[in-house]
């Protein structure tokens, strides 16, 4: 179970702050429901949350099992809701929700050009080099092809940087 979380996070792209509300910006529920569903289905994980209390706190317990091994990783949050009434159920259920999964699968909501701000054109053109020169010393052609191909689209900076490091551990690996 580890191994599918651990790619399930290599390969997630973190979302973006695009719902305006309580004034400031933030990832909407679905949004980040929409990034984690189809790795979850793609490495046969179930999602399941519900609403739980703890005395006068409210809230939800986020858990995934893996369908092949039957592993569960398991986490509950609590909050103490102020709005006592279906409405204040409701929204501090959706938070918890959605503010677990982003803690679970280590994930930070970003600004629409938050990742323009924190990283420039050059440093992902470094990255990009720097990948380019570990597919030169790599002897597993299939690997080597199917990198090449992937970073001919035009891939954000953490993406790049995660390719970086499939290529340096794929170095490794052929080098041990």
């Amino acid at each position: 179970m580890n191994k599918k979380l651990f790619d399930i996070q290599n390969e997630i792209k973190n979302p973006t702050k695009n719902t305006k509300g309580y004034g400031y910006m933030y990832a909407g529920l679905d949004q980040v429901l929409d990034l984690i569903k189809p790795l979850l289905f793609k490495y046969r994980m179930l999602l399941t949350q519900r609403p739980c209390n703890d005395g006068a706190m409210i809230g939800v317990e986020t858990v995934i099992i893996d369908l092949d091994s039957g592993e569960k990783y398991a986490s509950r949050f609590f909050i103490e809701i102020s709005k006592k009434d279906p409405q204040g159920y409701g929204s501090a259920i959706t938070y918890l929700r959605r503010y677990s999964l982003v803690s679970m699968f280590n994930l930070t909501p970003e600004d629409d050009d938050g990742r323009a701000a924190m990283t420039t054109e050059d440093e992902s053109k470094k990255v990009l080099s720097e990948i380019k020169k570990n597919l030169k010393v790599i002897d597993d052609k299939p690997f080597v092809e199917k990198v090449s191909k992937y970073i001919e689209k035009n891939l954000d900076y953490k993406t790049l940087t995660n390719v970086l490091n499939k290529t340096q551990e794929q170095i490794t690996k052929e080098t041990e």
